[in-house]
């Protein structure tokens, strides 16, 4: 039996490679023949066999197995007529191979491109490849103890911190990984309301809400003490957010806004005002029958200190924007308005408490008309807190007058009986007006009218 090995590269026939001779005929355990021989120097075995049909293999270690493809089983047959068999056994180098392996912290890697480029031994284009859906590829036909560059195109909304690798490939199949994550951001909104023309304030217990691309809700929080929110970990893509809930005393923003993430780690900063509630406070003013009284007027007071001090509202001077003392009224003067024909005087406009600022008002009868008592205490005097209809309406009545007979014998008689009467109308005017301010604070307390269908009499 003589053996020759060679192989398909520059080096030529190969020593010290071993092969196993096993005869596959034998009936005969004795006869049996399982040996192993090794080539020389010159790659080369010869061996004495006894007759029979034998079956050649070769025994690769793993360092060979790694570089070279394993050749086919060689059978021959020795016979004395043909007491010679030669086999060539040929080793066909394996390709050198390159695989990629792509991740991602969402799981997104299949469909994702790669450019390789030999630098090494000399520069030449490797050409594009795309991950298939587990995020592999496997490049072959590649040179062993070449440089190769590899460069990711990373996809939209997503960043590497290694976008670009070199590796010198080694014999068999090297290996080279890929890590991306998504671009992620964070959005703040600045919720303040304006007190006065340049002054303002954060407004604390704002909710909102903001909604990814398909109108999911995302998230959802409320301002905090210094009326700011932030939403964190918002993912590459368009957003959108609206106010869902309003603090007491404000008007809620339905409007929904816009914003994107991209780019990683930035901070989108959106600042938003809210503008108050108004309210009104009604006045009806009827004399003793209950008939309507105009020409009466009524002076609405405002108070930001607790009703320390006081001061006329005055007419609103902007309409989009609502403050402590502002009133929208027609018709107001220095804080005052005059009954019509209906005997109706309503302060419409007016700004509510909040909870950054607490509004007392005031009302008080100035003048009424020739003939009737003027009312000596406050009509109203609290808040308009109403979170859904802050609106206070009270019925305010006035009595005639009783003046004493200028001559005639019995004068005394009609004297007394004038002050009686202007004591009892007295009397009754100031109980009906200390109950009604009782009860006036009573309704502030646990919500006050909403219409004139229910009327606090004084």
């Amino acid at each position: 039996m003589k053996i020759v090995k060679t192989t398909d590269n520059d080096l030529g026939n190969l020593s010290g490679v071993r092969f196993r001779a096993r005869r596959i005929d034998a009936a005969d355990p004795a006869n049996a023949t399982d040996k192993i021989f090794t080539t020389d120097k010159e790659g080369l075995i010869a061996a004495e066999l006894a007759v029979g049909k034998y079956e050649v293999t070769e025994v690769m270690t793993e360092k060979q197995a790694k570089r070279y493809s394993q050749p086919a089983k060689a059978v021959f047959t020795l016979t004395e007529k043909n007491p010679l068999a030669e086999v060539r056994m040929k080793n066909t180098e394996k390709k050198i191979g390159l695989k990629i392996v792509k991740t991602s912290d969402d799981g997104k890697v299949g469909g994702i491109s790669f450019h390789l480029t030999q630098i090494s031994p000399e520069e030449k284009d490797l050409g594009t490849y795309e991950t298939d859906e587990e995020g592999k590829i496997a490049a072959t036909g590649l040179e062993a103890g070449a440089v190769v560059r590899v460069t990711e195109e990373i996809p939209e909304g997503y960043v590497s911190e290694e976008p670009e690798k070199e590796l010198t490939l080694v014999r068999g199949m090297n290996s080279i990984s890929f890590a991306n994550r998504q671009i992620t951001g964070r959005l703040k909104i600045s919720k303040t309301t304006r007190l006065s023309g340049s002054e303002y304030v954060p407004v604390e217990g704002a909710v909102y809400a903001v909604y990814d691309a398909d109108h999911d809700k995302a998230a959802e929080a409320a301002t905090d003490e210094n009326g700011e929110v932030s939403f964190e970990g918002l993912v590459y893509g368009g957003y959108t957010y609206k106010e869902i809930l309003a603090p007491d005393g404000f008007e809620p923003d339905g409007t929904e806004y816009g914003v994107s993430i991209r780019e990683d780690g930035e901070t989108v900063t959106e600042e938003r005002e809210n503008g108050r509630k108004r309210g009104s406070i009604s006045v009806y003013k009827t004399d003793e029958n209950g008939s309507a009284l105009s020409e009466v007027v009524f002076q609405l007071d405002y108070s930001l200190d607790n009703g320390e001090t006081w001061q006329p509202v005055r007419a609103v001077r902007d309409p989009e924007f609502t403050q402590a003392g502002s009133c929208s009224s027609e018709g107001l003067s220095d804080g005052r308005l005059t009954t019509g024909e209906d005997g109706m005087a309503v302060f419409e406009g007016l700004a509510v408490s909040t909870p950054v600022q607490t509004i007392l008002y005031r009302v008080t009868e100035i003048s009424t008309k020739d003939g009737y008592s003027l009312l000596t205490s406050p009509v109203f005097e609290g808040e308009l807190t109403d979170p859904d209809a802050p609106e206070l309406g009270f019925t305010a009545v006035n009595y005639p007058v009783f003046t004493l007979p200028r001559t005639g014998g019995g004068g005394f008689a009609g004297i007394c009986i004038a002050v009686c009467l202007a004591a009892m109308s007295a009397g009754l005017v100031i109980r009906t007006l200390l109950t009604d301010r009782s009860a006036g604070r009573r309704a502030r307390r646990t919500g006050n009218d909403k219409t004139l269908n229910r009327k606090e009499s004084i």
